[in-house]
């Protein structure tokens, strides 16, 4: 019987993200909440969210400090994570959702988090060290906080290259464009992501499919293209292929695409085929943006979404 493969996840500026419900916001005066929550967040956290909602082992690695730091632990074992952190001197960071009910708007306020000291990142690499050891996997994610390089993704990729774990990244900007750099196994941008990393701006599905197919050129093994309500386009050397979802999201769109990663990585590790994984993907982003503010998906929304996915050439 073949290994189960193995998947850890690392978010290095995690957040404990609050969501606040209210009617309509209104500037300049009293705006009552009618209702609060309260999760982890991060991409890599919510990549392994979404596995562990799946029922997928996943070994799940960051940096705490503070009372948020503290209770972003408490969160993420009451949802049963396997959590290996280091503490900071720093305070976790808090960003704040506020989702207006009378129509479908949200605000979203994010910090850049606290600085990271040398000692601290040492440790951090130690950490990585330690459990690239156990994976077949490695999803790297996410925003830097200061004093963390702009090439860390590059550099992180390089290193577990060589123990020969696959990584997985999903990030923004000058990290994203050096980590690429680094020829990850696979890839998720979004289409102005893509359009950054290729240097023009993409007005049409042609000029995107080419800018994929530019990419797989230059190492990249996979690409997703996520877009959005549409679904998402996945490629290989050898295929192109896209799922479109069966409903509209009616919730919030918060961590959708990294639902989209867990869902397609979790049946790539089974050995399934592009399809199967994009399908499993793109249900997994639609099952997130059926829920409120930070919320992710549920099990049986995905179960449900996943058989009516469909998956066509592209």
């Amino acid at each position: 019987m073949a290994r189960r493969k193995r998947i850890a996840t690392l978010t290095l500026n995690p957040s404990l993200d609050l969501t606040l419900r209210v009617p309509r916001l209104i500037h300049d005066d009293s705006n009552r909440v009618t209702s609060t929550r309260k999760d982890p967040g991060g991409k890599g956290i919510n990549v392994s969210r979404v596995l562990h909602e799946l029922g997928v082992q996943v070994t799940t690695l960051t940096v705490l400090g503070g009372n948020a730091g503290r209770e972003f632990r408490r969160l993420t074992r009451r949802q049963g994570l396997s959590l290996h952190t280091v503490r900071t001197q720093g305070e976790t960071r808090e960003n704040i959702m506020i989702t207006e009910t009378e129509h479908p708007v949200q605000t979203r306020l994010h910090q850049p988090g606290a600085a990271i000291r040398p000692r601290e990142l040492a440790r951090i690499l130690d950490l990585i060290e330690e459990h690239a050891r156990q994976a077949d996997y490695f999803v790297l994610g996410g925003s830097l906080p200061p004093g963390v390089p702009q090439d860390i993704y590059q550099k992180l990729i390089l290193r577990l290259r060589e123990r020969k774990v696959q990584c997985v990244l999903d990030a923004d900007g000058e990290p994203f464009k050096l980590g690429v750099a680094a020829q990850p196994f696979l890839i998720k941008p979004n289409l102005f992501e893509l359009g950054r990393l290729v240097g023009k701006k993409l007005t049409q599905r042609r000029e995107a499919k080419a800018a994929v197919r530019q990419l797989l050129g230059q190492g990249i093994q996979i690409v997703i293209l996520s877009l959005g309500s549409e679904g998402a386009l996945a490629a290989t050397s050898r295929q192109m292929v896209q799922a479109r979802p069966p409903l509209k999201a009616t919730g919030s769109t918060v961590g959708a695409g990294d639902s989209l990663v867990a869902g397609f990585l979790m049946r790539w590790a089974q050995g399934a085929p592009l399809r199967a994984c994009l399908r499993a993907g793109v249900a997994a982003g639609t099952a997130t943006a059926l829920t409120p503010g930070t919320e992710l998906l549920r099990a049986e929304d995905y179960e449900s979404i996943y058989r009516k996915v469909k998956v066509i050439k592209a």
